[in-house]
């Protein structure tokens, strides 16, 4: 058996990559559909923290045995219908046993006496990862959820340091349009595409744009 260092890196953050590289794949092929997983982000901003915290229940049925049908009702109830589909077999399945390493580990924790620094410092800080995710990977580049064509179906958000903060992720359009190109030449893409994405009308917005674009999130 090969050691997936992606893997293993997703454990850490309590995901099973294999489960998301389909799920990231299908949202690539019906951006803002209704056959897109991500689509449970749709709506406006302040409901962002109360469906993560409804995806850490989530999470909570998926481990559990017989869990999976329980956790996509929920989902579906978010709006991630793409995400629910399947019953044992949808999406959201696979990341049962990354789950259930993360409750066992916390579980262990106990009788050895180091609960507190497994929760506070793998724990919390995993599930804090995901409403990070929700916002600047999800919600932030897709809203309003409207556009479907490749030039449209996401956009450039461009503020001071987000270059570095999103690992120039900032220009999602260019991870969309061009999947292969890997994250950390972005930045140099976007320069050599700029010409072609101001005659397709995209949009590239933020206090850092040029010309200066108010991002409308509304």
């Amino acid at each position: 058996m090969g050691f997936d260092l992606r893997q293993r890196g997703g454990q850490l953050i309590l995901l099973n990559f294999a489960g998301h590289r389909s799920s990231h794949l299908r949202h690539h092929a019906h951006t803002n559909t209704e056959k897109d997983p991500d689509l449970g982000a749709k709506g406006p901003m302040a409901a962002l923290p109360i469906k993560w915290l409804i995806s850490n229940i989530v999470l909570l049925l998926v481990a559990l045995p017989g869990g999976v049908n329980l956790a996509n009702g929920l989902m579906r109830r978010l709006g991630a219908d793409a995400a629910s589909d399947g019953g044992e077999e949808s999406l959201i399945a696979p990341q049962r046993w990354a789950v259930r390493v993360g409750v066992l580990a916390a579980l262990i924790s106990i009788p050895l006496g180091v609960v507190v620094p497994v929760v506070v410092l793998w724990i919390i800080p995993a599930r804090l990862t995901f409403l990070y995710l929700a916002f600047f990977f999800a919600w932030l580049p897709h809203f309003p959820y409207e556009q479907t064509d490749r030039f449209h179906n996401t956009r450039i958000t461009l503020f001071p340091g987000s270059t570095w903060i999103l690992l120039q992720q900032d220009r999602h359009l260019i991870h969309h349009l061009y999947p292969s190109i890997p994250w950390y030449r972005y930045r140099a893409a976007h320069r050599e595409l700029a010409s072609l994405l101001s005659e397709r009308g995209a949009v590239v917005a933020g206090p850092s744009s040029t010309p200066r674009e108010r991002v409308r999130l509304r």
